[in-house]
């Protein structure tokens, strides 16, 4: 490989002019920014002074309960809601489809199958 002088002053000069093409469209993209946020600024405050005043706010609404582990019969109503759910979207086109019970089902995946996942998950931290 044949390092010249010449292909590397040309070489850096060209990064050079990239660099400095790069930083000057920077600056008028930020410097654009200022002026549309100038802009917006003083068109919110005159339309502030032209708006009546807002009505009270309404109280915030209470938190939402935060979600325990499921029991057994709350497994039960899940999937009695989840099918429930199934059959309003089916409605017409069901086509026999009846959802008669939900249970779990074992693991199914072979043994290195379970190793290397769980291999994979301790190694990741």
């Amino acid at each position: 490989m044949n390092l010249d002088p010449q292909v590397l002053s040309g070489a850096g000069i060209v990064m050079l002019i990239g660099l400095g093409i790069v930083f000057i469209a920077l600056i008028v993209i930020i410097a654009l920014l200022y002026l549309q946020a100038a802009v917006f600024k003083s068109a919110g405050k005159q339309e502030q002074k032209a708006a009546a005043p807002a009505p009270a706010p309404a109280p915030a609404p209470a938190p939402a309960p935060v979600p325990q582990a499921a029991s057994a019969d709350e497994d039960e109503e899940i999937a009695a809601v989840i099918a429930a759910a199934v059959a309003l979207m089916a409605q017409e086109g069901a086509n026999g489809l009846v959802v008669r019970s939900v249970r779990r089902v074992g693991a199914n995946t072979p043994a290195w199958g379970l190793s290397g996942r769980q291999e994979y998950v301790n190694t990741r931290y």
